[in-house]
Order: C-alpha cells, then sequence, then structure tokens
C-alpha cells in the first residue's frame, strides 16, 4: 500500500524548490480562498435489501488557491465526507429514518501545484478529474487521483490530453494504476459548438485493498468516446464505452450515457435543466470509480434515467431538484429511486 501523503509532501517540497530557484517572486504571489456549502434533503426508497432513507446532508468545502508566478499555481482544498470512501462528500446531520449514522470526516480533498502556459497545462498531484467528458459514468468527478496529468493545445481546436494518476485506497494509500489518453477536436460555428473526444483507459488493478475493494483488483482496459453538439442554451451529449478486459470473457462490458441540458448558471434568473439515461453493463466501467450520484448500490449493471432542475438565485446561490430511477439489468432486482432539494452557497 503506497502512503500517499508522503508523495504529497514531496511535492510541495519540490515547488518549494522551484520557488527558491527564482522561478517565483514575491510581489507576484497572491491567494485567494475559496469553498462552498450544499445543504441537500434526500429521500432513497425501493432500495433491495435495504431500508428506505430520509435524511438532511451536508457538504462543506474550503480551499487556498495560490497564484506563485505567471505560470505557477497552487491548490489546496479540504472537504466533508467520508475519508475512507472520498466518492461520498455529504455528512448526514439529521435522519427522518432509522438508519445507520456513517462518519463525518474532514481530509484534504484537492492538492497539486499546476504549471501552465498558452499551449500546455500539467499538473502534479491530488488533483481532480480533467478529460473532456459530458457525463460522470467513467469516473466520479469527487474522487480525486494523485499523479500526473496534462492538456496540450495541438492546433486551434486539436486538444491532447493524458495523465498517470493513482486512485485511492481511503485516506492512507492508493490502490493501482491509470494510464489515460484522449484526442480532443473541437468545431465552432456561428450557431453550433461540436466537441468530439476519443479516449482509452488502462487500469492495472492491485489487490489487498482496504477500502476501494469493488473491481480494483482486476485489470481494466477500455475505448471510449465524449462528444457533444450545442445550440444557444441547448446542448445534447453522449458519453460511450466499450470495455476491452483481457481478463473477462463474460460479456456485458457496453456502457452509454446521453443527456440533453438546457440553460446555464450563469447570473441570477438562470436557469439549468438536465436529463439524462444511462445502460451501464456489469463489466463496461470500473464499479469502485463509477459515479454514485444516482443511487447507493449501482454504479453498473443499471438502465435507468436522471433529471435535475436548478435555479441561480444570485450570484453565490442556487437551489434545485434532482430525481433518480434506476433498475438493475443483470442477477437479483435492484431498484432505486432517490429524490433530492438542495442548495448551495458559494464563496
Amino acid at each position: 500500500m503506497k502512503q500517499y501523503s508522503i508523495i504529497l509532501v514531496f511535492i510541495w517540497v519540490t515547488f518549494s524548490s522551484i520557488g527558491i530557484n527564482n522561478f517565483v517572486h514575491a510581489n507576484e504571489i497572491k491567494s485567494k480562498f475559496n469553498g462552498h456549502a450544499l445543504l441537500r434533503y434526500e429521500n432513497e426508497t425501493r432500495l433491495s435489501n435495504q431500508a428506505d432513507r430520509e435524511r438532511m446532508r451536508l457538504i462543506a468545502r474550503v480551499g487556498i488557491n495560490t497564484t506563485w508566478s505567471a505560470r505557477w499555481t497552487s491548490v489546496l482544498r479540504a472537504s466533508t465526507g467520508l475519508k475512507n470512501k472520498q466518492n461520498v462528500p455529504a455528512i448526514t446531520i439529521y435522519k427522518f429514518t432509522e438508519q445507520p449514522q456513517p462518519d463525518n470526516d474532514v481530509f484534504v480533498e484537492r492538492a497539486f501545484v499546476q504549471y501552465a502556459s498558452p499551449q500546455t497545462q500539467l499538473r502534479l498531484g491530488k488533483q481532480p478529474w480533467y478529460l473532456y467528458n459530458v457525463t460522470d459514468t467513467f469516473w466520479d468527478r469527487n474522487l480525486h487521483p494523485i499523479g500526473v496529468s496534462l492538456k496540450h493545445q495541438i492546433a486551434k481546436g486539436h486538444k491532447f490530453n493524458a495523465g498517470v494518476l493513482m486512485p485511492l485506497d481511503g485516506q492512507s494509500g492508493t490502490i493501482g494504476q491509470m494510464y489515460l489518453a484522449q484526442y480532443h477536436f473541437t468545431k465552432k460555428t456561428n450557431n453550433y459548438t461540436l466537441n468530439i473526444a476519443p479516449w482509452i483507459a488502462f487500469f492495472n488493478g492491485q489487490g489487498e485493498a482496504e477500502f476501494a475493494t469493488r473491481d480494483t483488483d482486476i485489470d481494466h482496459k477500455s475505448m471510449r468516446l465524449s462528444s457533444s453538439i450545442k445550440r444557444g442554451d441547448w446542448q445534447l451529449g453522449v458519453d460511450t464505452g466499450l470495455a476491452i478486459d483481457s481478463q473477462r470473457d463474460d460479456g456485458e462490458n457496453f456502457s452509454i450515457t446521453t443527456e440533453l441540458r438546457h440553460g446555464n448558471l450563469k447570473q441570477a434568473g438562470n436557469w439549468l435543466t438536465q436529463f439524462g439515461y444511462s445502460h451501464v453493463e456489469r463489466n463496461a466501467v470500473i464499479r469502485e470509480f463509477g459515479q454514485n450520484a444516482r443511487a447507493a448500490k449501482l454504479t453498473t449493471n443499471f438502465s435507468g434515467w436522471d433529471m435535475r432542475v436548478r435555479y441561480k438565485l444570485n450570484k453565490s446561490t442556487w437551489i434545485g431538484a434532482r430525481f433518480s430511477h434506476l433498475d438493475s439489468l443483470e442477477g437479483p432486482k435492484v431498484t432505486s429511486n432517490r429524490f433530492r432539494i438542495e442548495a448551495r452557497w458559494s464563496f
């Protein structure tokens, strides 16, 4: 088990050394605090082999972004949630039904340094997902792996993204290695914006995980395509993928998620509506890393739909509601209905 705290210390020491070598000048250093708090009412029903859950939850994050020079920045951010299941950033503050009380933790969610030039962006550390995706079908964006990522502008409308990442096994270590490469084509006209982004993902699994145990001991390889077309306030996007694992010969390796959205949350009075449908077969993505916002038990082996509506109250606040319905595809029947009302304030 790798101790990723050692990796983070190494990153910060290395960056400090860069500053000493005159890449960072005192008069250029600027820091800005930021964060947000999201209050959520959640009601989940029809969970197979599990009682209905109705509860109030809270997600709170606070961070500091530091600009060291024209090209060097760093990000450090803490979050509420489960430190050993970091795709669960919410803590339960009130329960309407009888249910177990999960841990309420605070942990370092992001800690990375970034170099950026007009053509290239390089990140090193514990960082957010960086590939162009329409949805979170393959990777839950609440998860922040450790590693190095690269974005490079090849030419106008043509980008190359790549990375070597180590997903987390709880707060104390990492599990396996993931290698990613993506070509991102963008075409803009007066009326349309088109995005086409084929990519590949190779995950070398590692056994003996303590917390991230779902599929992380199995190698995963998949070819994927993320694309969207936008006109005005409307956008239609599709994420699809086909797993090509050599260790699995039982099929069930295809996934597709489509999403239609309208509007944005750029200013007060704006609405954003999203409607998506997903079909994700058992071996199509890695269960541990797939999005879990739609259901507690189903990150693969499901089909279903998801609808979300948000309204921008003012510069820092929006309110919204979300409803998800999922059914399992194979094996024992699992069904989930999840309804949420949310309000988020940011600074």
